[in-house]
């Protein structure tokens, strides 16, 4: 069995045709629709076979049914207005995390910032000199250390008898006005750039096998504008360990000193 029902578009009166075939006769009923049909009414026997009603009602033994019509007009229905867009949907999990990139250039290095204040502390030193000098107006020497505008040095000579060393502690400054004390002596005072070294306590002299040593007594220095105050503790040796069998070196020195 094949239907076919059609809704023309441009006529206000259409006839429906049904055809039924497999076992009898083709029946032919037409129907007056004063409007354009959405549907159309037929009745269907229990073997599936449908006949168009006669009249409103199907006859005994056969069942109504309503056929939806197809229109002419076109194969798709016209396309209606965009709806409202739906609520956006839930944010999606995590992904596997990537593979770690290639590491940056090295930055460029940033300027030195500006000095610190000098605080207070406690600094050390430890020198030698290896041979004496020839007198003691030409000794070698060394600089012990370095204070603001003074200056340590440790000057090791021989002796007047050709045979003994000597090893003497100096100061110095390079400011005028500056001031020391060389506590438990008699040099106090303010000395300049002028006064050159100035002794710290007395030498100490010794000899090959027979060596000597001294500890001085605190001395205190201090610059022209205050800006340095500090206490020196010295210690001269000469041939120190000389009486092991060490022939040098000849003069030793070692202290510390404390700023404020």
């Amino acid at each position: 069995m094949r239907v076919r029902l059609m809704r023309p578009a441009t006529v206000a009166t259409v006839t429906i045709v049904l055809i039924v075939s497999g076992g009898g006769a083709a029946l032919g009923v037409s129907a007056l629709v004063t409007k354009v049909p959405t549907f159309a009414r037929a009745c269907m026997s229990s073997t599936g076979s449908l006949v168009l009603a006669s009249g409103s009602t199907c006859a005994k033994g056969l069942s109504q049914v309503e056929l939806p019509l197809s229109t002419a007009t076109s194969a798709k229905g016209a396309t209606g207005p965009r709806g409202k867009p739906g609520p956006q949907g839930l944010a999606g999990s995590p992904g596997p995390q990537g593979v770690a990139g290639t590491p940056g250039a090295v930055g460029l290095t940033g300027a030195t910032g500006p000095a610190g204040a000098s605080g207070t502390g406690v600094a050390t030193y430890t020198e030698s000199v290896a041979t004496p000098g020839a007198s003691i107006t030409q000794p070698n020497t060394v600089t012990l250390a370095t204070i603001g505008p003074f200056t340590v040095t440790g000057a090791c000579y021989t002796a007047s008898s050709g045979t003994d060393v000597t090893a003497v502690t100096y100061f110095s400054t390079s400011e005028d006005h500056a001031s020391y004390d060389v506590i438990g002596y008699s040099g106090v005072g303010e000395f300049d750039v002028s006064s050159g070294n100035i002794q710290i306590g007395v030498a100490t002299t010794g000899s090959l096998g027979a060596p000597s040593q001294v500890s001085h007594e605190p001395t205190f220095l201090q610059s022209p504008d205050g800006s340095v105050d500090a206490y020196l503790y010295d210690s001269a040796s000469v041939y120190h360990g000389s009486a092991g069998g060490a022939s040098a070196p000849a003069c030793n020195w070692s202290g510390y000193y404390v700023t404020y």
